[in-house]
């Protein structure tokens, strides 16, 4: 079964990273890309604040540490001197996943129980070690959220599932408690630089006669906002929030796998 990738592109409400400059020769524009002369970094333009001899670049898809004084170079128009470093934006880890599935198994204290499962991988682009801290949750169509459990006994199960062909055979599958930890940067985009883990929940009776799901997933990201909610109330801290749907329309009294459908497009950024 194919793995869904998502898009870590940053939304317009992230804070993105920026480089303040001085000394403007020549007018930057919008999507090209600026070059630090001396270190070599670079990065897509996606907004300018041009003050006239000052300004601030907005920037996507950088790599690299600008440094302040030196020369910045626009891929065809644009020239000036860094005033400030790299003001660095928020980061977002590489993340893919299977569609839910089931599996049954033997629950401490619960007996035989059918468990859903989220199969996942995640891979550290953003050029420096990030602590990974995730927090999975699963919420029905009437508002009823369930966070995941700690299930070492089923990870097992699932790894001699997933973990069937090269190059991933032998590869460690983390669950709930053990994936929690610093995520290296990756060098490459090869399976080995990536974290597989799994989160599970029990199928109990609200999670079967749901006919739609959702699967909320924190720790992807250090963006957050503060401020008012839609109704003007104080809403506190806002977490960058990774959303997945899913359609359940199968009966309620025997729960099948492929029931479990993603909703295109699939997913949602959210700041929850």
């Amino acid at each position: 079964m194919n793995e869904t990738i998502i898009d870590a592109t940053p939304l317009p409400r992230d804070k993105a990273p920026q480089v303040d400059y001085r000394d403007q020769v020549a007018n930057f524009s919008i999507g090209e890309q600026v070059t630090g002369q001396e270190s070599g970094a670079s990065g897509t333009i996606l907004a300018d604040d041009d003050q006239g001899l000052r300004g601030t670049l907005t920037l996507g898809e950088v790599t690299g540490e600008f440094q302040a004084g030196e020369a910045l170079s626009g891929s065809n128009t644009g020239s000036a001197t860094a005033d400030t470093g790299l003001r660095e934006g928020i980061w977002v880890l590489d993340f893919s996943f299977k569609p839910l599935r089931t599996r049954t198994i033997d629950v401490p204290g619960m007996g035989r129980r059918t468990v859903l499962y989220l199969y996942y991988r995640v891979i550290n682009q953003s050029g420096k070690p990030r602590m990974f801290v995730p927090q999975f949750f699963l919420e029905t169509d009437e508002g009823k959220r369930f966070p995941d459990v700690v299930l070492p006994q089923a990870v097992e199960v699932v790894k001699a599932r997933e973990h069937t062909r090269p190059p991933i055979v032998g590869a460690p599958l983390l669950g709930a408690v053990s994936v929690t930890g610093m995520i290296p940067p990756s060098t490459k985009e090869e399976v080995d630089d990536a974290v597989h883990g799994v989160a599970f929940w029990i199928l109990n009776d609200e999670i079967a006669r749901s006919d739609a799901l959702s699967v909320f997933i924190r720790g992807l990201s250090d963006g957050l906002q503060y401020g008012d909610d839609s109704d003007g109330e104080d809403s506190g801290v806002r977490y960058k929030t990774l959303r997945l749907d899913f359609s359940t329309p199968g009966d309620e009294f025997d729960v099948r796998e492929r029931e479990f459908r993603l909703i295109a497009p699939g997913f949602t950024w959210i700041y929850d």
